[in-house]
Order: structure tokens, then C-alpha cells, then sequence
């Protein structure tokens, strides 16, 4: 299945999906989880070349991502890489402003009817 439930969701919101290359190759982009806030990264473009499509991949890619982790895999150094942006490659940007009333209020401007 391309969603992924809510138990699944859990699941990938602990893990840090990132996005990076490494400091001697930038041009190269890759997909990975980062184990430790600022720590090391474990490769995953085996599983999917990207964030997006590691998402899209749904349950199915979370399985295999949950059973590489499990093996320990080799990390790399978070010193020897450059995170990118996590999701790159959309074509829509949607913004909320959730205190646009507070903004405006602010300015001393009037709501727009």
C-alpha cells in the first residue's frame, strides 16, 4: 500500500529522514536516517534514492528500513557530511498562518473582508 497507517506513521516520525552528501562529493545526494540530533547517518539510498520516494514507498519501505537499522549497520561520521533540505523536488509550497489575525492587528492594519 502507498499509505501508511497510523502506527507506521509513529514510526517514521521517530526516525530523522534526511537528506545529505558528503563533504568531499557534494553534487552527490543521498537518503539516509540520522541516528543522534547532529550525529552520525546511516545510508539508506539502498531503499529508496530520496525522501520522497522513501514516503511514498509506505509501510513496505519502513519494514525494510526498520530491518537494515536492526542489523547495526556502519554509520557515517556527521562531520563528514552536509545535510540538504529533508524533501526536495515539489512542486507545491502550501504556508498556514496560524497568527495572520495577530499579524495584521500588529501592523495596525484591517482585516480584509
Amino acid at each position: 500500500s502507498s499509505g501508511i497507517n497510523a502506527e507506521y506513521y509513529k514510526i517514521v516520525c521517530k526516525m530523522r529522514l534526511v537528506q545529505f552528501s558528503h563533504k568531499d562529493s557534494p553534487s552527490y545526494l543521498q537518503f539516509g536516517v540520522e541516528l543522534d540530533d547532529g550525529g552520525n547517518v546511516v545510508d539508506l539510498s539502498h531503499i529508496a534514492p530520496n525522501t520522497l520516494n522513501f514516503i511514498r514507498g509506505g509501510e513496505y519501505a519502513i519494514d525494510v528500513a526498520k530491518a537494515h537499522l536492526q542489523t547495526s549497520p556502519p554509520s557515517i561520521y556527521g562531520a563528514d557530511i552536509e545535510l540538504d533540505a529533508p524533501i526536495n523536488g515539489m512542486d507545491k509550497v502550501i504556508c498556514i498562518g496560524m497568527n495572520y489575525k495577530d499579524h495584521v492587528e500588529e501592523l495596525g492594519a484591517q482585516m480584509p473582508k
